[in-house]
């Protein structure tokens, strides 16, 4: 019974995302990975999706989040547009600039990441 708690609490997660992020699910099939990047002082962690094709392009989800009073402070922005798709909680403007700047100035690693299946941590 637990069990398919689980699984139904893991496909509403990856219905949910592939929703919030407009992915198309081929007969549930596909599955989004995130990969964790890095960790800032102000905890905001970075995590990155695997690749996914969307209108015939090569994208990449980055992922900045870090917990607050209320829940969570989230931020995602699409490669290859720089396109801010989800903005939640109390991110500064100069803080989405700033990791606008990361995701730019990033972006080969994260393609070359994703390719890998997240970095080789040890």
């Amino acid at each position: 019974m637990k069990e398919n708690f689980y699984i139904q609490f893991l496909l509403n997660f990856i219905i949910d995302y592939a929703i919030m992020s407009r992915i198309k699910l081929i007969k549930g099939v596909d599955l989004i990975m995130m990969y964790p990047y890095v960790k800032y002082s102000d905890n905001t962690e970075v995590v990155f999706s695997n690749i996914y094709i969307e209108n015939d392009m090569e994208c990449i989800d980055i992922h900045f989040e870090r917990a607050n009073e209320n829940g969570f402070d989230s931020v995602r922005i699409q490669l290859p547009t720089y396109r801010v798709t989800v903005w939640e909680g109390n991110y500064s403007e100069e803080e989405i600039e700033f990791f606008k700047q990361v995701v730019q100035n990033s972006a080969d690693l994260f393609y070359k990441y994703a390719k890998e299946g997240g970095l080789k941590i040890a």
